[in-house]
């Protein structure tokens, strides 16, 4: 077996039934993932790290799946050779920049946009992306109105300065709707984004229609850049 490099952060079932030593269970993983038909489908994995959803994808019969991050780690490459998997393409590079020109049937935006200085523009960027349907998953609040909230380090994570945007289901519905999706599933978010009880959510939206003249009018300009790719 190859050598398992460390640093792991999700819990992934190898091929000899031993499983990698993440944090994240499988399971706490599942309300996303388990809503979506991949069988034939292109998918963009957003924020891959150990390409526990590639993994996923590839064994519910997805056709390929592309894995973004800023840093190949370690892990993801030894999870593509370790299961041999020809379709899953390591991309290194940004979901601010990553080209638009190019789009999938599925765009994974898991445990992200919390972390990010403008979670609003990396969303939009992966509706852009789609051509059906886009997951999203992250800290979340309910809120009537569209409502994002800046988090003080520390605030929801002791000992965590990484998360600094709590953003409220209707704002990331209107946000979607905007570039054309409906939400079909949304599960969790609290209404105190501060609670460690349920603060995390999770959304699906599948696309119903677009108006390209209206979207090109109002949407961000990306220029397109080259990615290394491995």
């Amino acid at each position: 077996m190859e050598q398992m490099p460390n640093n792991w952060r999700f819990k992934i079932r190898l091929r000899d039934g031993s499983v990698t030593p993440g944090r994240i269970e499988a399971s706490e993983t599942s309300k996303l993932i388990d809503k979506i038909d991949m069988q034939g489908k292109e998918v963009l994995d957003v924020g891959a790290w150990d390409g526990h959803f590639g993994v996923i994808s590839l064994q519910k019969g997805a056709r390929e799946v592309t894995c973004l991050d800023i840093v190949i780690r370690p892990t993801i490459k030894f999870i593509k050779a370790h299961f041999q998997f020809e379709h899953m393409h390591l991309v290194k590079g940004s979901i601010y920049d990553f080209n638009p020109h190019r789009q999938y049937d599925v765009v994974l935006f898991y445990g992200v946009f919390y972390h990010l200085s403008d979670p609003v523009q990396a969303l939009t960027n992966c509706f852009r992306l789609s051509r059906e349907i886009v997951a999203v998953e992250g800290v979340m609040h309910k809120d009537d109105l569209p409502s994002m909230i800046l988090l003080a380090p520390n605030e929801i994570a002791p000992g965590d300065n990484s998360n600094i945007f709590s953003l409220s289901t209707s704002m990331i519905t209107k946000l979607a709707r905007t570039c054309g999706f409906e939400p079909i599933f949304e599960q969790g978010g609290t209404a105190d984004p501060r609670s460690q009880l349920g603060r995390r959510g999770a959304m699906v939206f599948i696309r119903t229609h677009l108006d390209e003249k209206k979207y090109a009018d109002w949407s961000f300009p990306i220029a397109p850049i080259k990615l290394d790719k491995c």
